[in-house]
Order: C-alpha cells, then structure tokens, then sequence
C-alpha cells in the first residue's frame, strides 16, 4: 500500500472512465509542479457557465473577466498563457506554489484532464506530462 508523505498509509483511489485504457490517481497532483498547466502554447476552452463561475469567484463581471482573461478564438473563448521560464502556463497556474489559483471553479476543461479524446491516441505523451496515470486493473 502506498504511503504519504507524513508516512501513514493511505490507499490509492484510482479514477477511471469508461473508453480510456488507464486510470488516474489524483494524489499525484500534489507533487507534480502543475505539469498539465504549463508547457507548450495550447488552449484552454471556458463555456459561459465556466465565465460566470470563474467570475463570480473573482468578483468580477463577465464582461471584466473576459476582457483580463480570455482570448477569442475562431469563435471560442480560451483562457489567456503566459509566457515564463521557457514554457507557457495558464493565466491561473501560481508558479511560485506550483498551483491553480481557481481550482475550485477551474474549467471543465481542467476538471476533464486526464480523460481528454486526444490522450486516448497519445498515451505516451500523456505519460511524459503527467505522473499520475496508472495501470488500469485488469
């Protein structure tokens, strides 16, 4: 059984999702550095419902929020990178604490990772990016 980082056991939850050939354990995240938030240029998609929600955790209209945060992309809204330390990270990814400052209301986008339609191609990419991915259970 796997143990924590304060040594007490923990058992590892494995996400899984019907049609992907491996699963993700989340507890992982911690001490990844936020690889899925930084790296190549790419983009993060928001819906409306993403905008208000983001919004409102701000504290700003949407309006404000789409003008500070957001691109507009062949007819989509993709959240704004930056450019920092020879890779690219969102908007919302803190790279001093290595985190998503939006976490609670990040973007289904995000709340997807790693069950994305392209990894299930590219798994040895996805393997690279993230620390994660498990075996799924025969």
């Amino acid at each position: 059984m796997p143990t924590d980082f304060k040594g007490f056991n923990r058992r590892m939850t494995l996400i899984q999702k019907a049609g992907f050939d491996y699963g993700f354990d989340s507890d992982a995240c911690s001490a990844c550095g936020g690889r899925c938030c930084r790296g190549n240029a790419g983009h993060v998609w928001i819906s409306e419902y993403d905008v208000r929600k983001i919004g409102e955790f701000l504290g700003i209209n949407r309006i404000d929020f789409i003008q500070c945060y957001t691109n507009y992309i062949d007819n989509r809204l993709s959240l704004k990178e930056q450019y920092t330390g020879g890779s690219y990270t969102c908007c919302f990814f803190d790279a001093n604490r290595s985190e998503c400052t939006i976490y609670v209301v990040r973007p289904d986008q995000c709340r997807r990772f790693p069950f994305w339609d392209y990894f299930r191609n590219h798994r040895e990419e996805l393997l690279k990016e993230c620390p994660g991915i498990r075996e799924r259970p025969k």
